[in-house]
This record gives C-alpha cells, structure tokens and sequence, in this order.
C-alpha cells in the first residue's frame, strides 16, 4: 500500500510538470518576432487647413511625412493647386506665400453659419477633397480673472497663480462641439505640456458655460485671449483620436496606435483636417481691476 501511495504522488507530480510543460510550449509557439523596417514608409501628404467666420486671408498647409530615422520638419508642399469652394457659389483660389510657410486665400472672405465648404487639392497628378460646414456659435458674455489660492500657495512658477474665467452663449437645441484656444501674451498655451488640445461637446461643458476657468496660469500685467470656436462632429473625432494618440504610453492595456480619422481623402494616402469654424474671442490684462470676478 505504501508503494502504491508513493507511485501515485509522483504520477501527480509528473502530471503537474507535463501540464506545466505543455503551457510554456503553447505561450512559445504564440510569441513571433516580427522585424519592421521603418525606411520603406512612403511619404504621405498632410494638410493642415482652416477657414472660419473671421474676414481675413485664411490658410492652407501642406507637407509631407518623413520617415522614421529622418531628422529634420517635414518638407512643406510649395508647388499644389489649391481651391475651396464654397455651396452659396464662391470659389477661392489659394497661392503659396513663404512669409505665411501656407497657401493663402488670394482675397480675404468670411465663411457664413451653415454653409458648406469643400477643399480641392492637386499635386502632382493627384487629387485631394474634404468637406466641412460652419456651425454657428454663440458670443463670448464676460471674461474675468481672479486669484487661484491653492495655485498661490504652490506655483509651478514664481508668479503664476492667476486664472481666467470665460462666460459664454451655448444653445441648448441641438448638440455642439467646441475647440478652445487659451493665449498668454499671444501665445497659444499647452495646458497638460503636450497637446494645447482643449475641446469638448456641450454635454461635458453642461447647460452653459459660466465661468468656466481656463487650464492655464497667469501672472499679473500678462494679456491673456481666449477664443472659442464650433467645430462638427468629424472634426470633433478628429482632435478627439488626435489627443489619444499623443497621450497613448505605449502601455500594454492602451490601444494599437493609429493616424486620427482624416476628413481628407484622394487618390493616394492622405491624412489632415480641414476644419471650418465660427470663432468667438475676447482678451482682457490679467491684473485689471475692471476685469476682477468679485
């Protein structure tokens, strides 16, 4: 009896151990190793383009990927035929200027609420197109400042403890998308080091945007701007992939990276976004008595 108990622990033991075996040898016949060779990428064409409500020459740019081990920015596209045109029947041409590093619409116009607008784009032998429609925005009410006294108590710089608060219309009858821009003596500021991306729908913003305080800091007798701009849906889930794929660490529960979804597509690889938007803005000197939130 006592051999028969000792032969069938180590049946058990061997068991475990052949299980145990058999486990490694299945995980090892996953794992394949798999070589990239980044020098083959192709260069794709990148646009960067904008019109809004504002009258003025507005901007296309244009430029192509590099590959991976390429230093240096990404070669600007000098030489495309550029043209948006416009439902009401407007057409725009666009010529390149080295001042801007952009094509330039040749006259100055205003994109109108509700209007629809496409991008033609052609480089050599092929063609581009996007689409976007102004969506109307509500004016900015009220722009204050005031001290913020936990930022006092730690600033992330001697000084910078002063936050702005932006008022602003925000319809409830229809959903709405928005883009903010946040300047510090005309300077765009990036409020998480990284993106300067601060976008939202109007259910995260809520029935209305009442002071809403600004990401950034200030400090006394800097001018800070703050503009607001609509955006459509498209272009919402364009910043939206945008920003995950910049704050993506590579970590083994975060998503595969891809491009963000372009509104841009033509006969060859293309990615971008043309964007069109009403833009409301507003500035005040932080410091002002006359802009306090009391």
């Amino acid at each position: 009896m006592r051999y028969k108990s000792k032969n069938r622990k180590y049946l058990s033991l061997m068991r475990y151990f052949l299980s145990s075996f058999t486990v490694v040898i299945l995980f090892s016949s996953c794992e394949e190793t798999i070589e990239l060779d980044l020098r083959q990428t192709e260069p794709v064409l990148v646009v960067d383009a904008l019109i809004t409500n504002q009258y003025k020459q507005h901007y296309v740019k244009l430029s192509k990927t590099i590959g991976y081990y390429d230093k240096g920015d990404n070669p600007t596209i000098k030489q495309a035929s550029v043209r948006v045109v416009e439902n009401a029947g407007n057409s725009y041409d666009f010529t390149y200027s080295e001042d801007a590093a952009a094509y330039l619409s040749v006259i100055p116009f205003a994109a109108s609420p509700g209007n629809f607008y496409e991008l033609f784009i052609e480089h050599e032998g092929k063609q581009f197109y996007a689409s976007d429609s102004l969506q109307p925005i509500g004016h900015v009410e009220d722009m204050k400042w005031r001290i913020n006294e936990r930022q006092k108590r730690r600033p992330w710089k001697e000084g910078y403890y002063y936050e702005v608060l932006i008022s602003a219309e925000e319809p409830q009858h229809r959903k709405d998308f928005y883009l903010f821009h946040f300047y510090r003596n005309d300077t765009l500021q990036r409020y998480d080091d990284k993106t300067g991306l601060f976008f939202s729908d109007d259910t995260a913003i809520g029935e209305r945007i009442d002071n809403m305080a600004g990401p950034v800091f200030y400090s006394e007798g800097d001018h800070a701007r703050f503009e607001i701009m609509s955006l459509t849906a498209s272009a919402f889930r364009y910043y939206s992939h945008l920003a995950s794929l910049i704050n993506n660490d590579g970590g083994m529960f975060t998503g595969i990276p891809a491009n963000p979804r372009s509104n841009v597509q033509g006969n060859e690889r293309v990615m971008g976004l043309f964007q069109v938007s009403a833009m409301a803005k507003a500035s005040i000197v932080v410091g002002d008595p006359e802009f306090e939130l009391k």
